[in-house]
């Protein structure tokens, strides 16, 4: 299993009560949303200012739609 699932695991993990799966849902997307708004990890792919422009209107759609549909 990848290591920083593992984490995430971890900390929706109870002794007390059941695994909390919708909190490991939750942190997962906050996760893959941090990532996408790390703008190293998109300068890497564009050549231009219009590919930047681009790619950061990609990343906003992106991002709207996970808050409107699963936070």
């Amino acid at each position: 299993m990848n290591q920083k699932i593992k984490e995430l695991a971890l900390k929706c993990y109870n002794p007390y009560s059941e695994f909390d799966h919708e909190l490991f849902a939750k942190l997962i997307i906050e996760d893959v949303m941090s990532i996408m708004a790390d703008q190293k990890n998109y300068n890497r792919c564009v050549h231009t200012s219009h590919d930047l422009d681009q790619a950061k209107c990609v990343v906003q759609e992106i991002a709207k739609k996970i808050y409107e549909d699963y936070l």
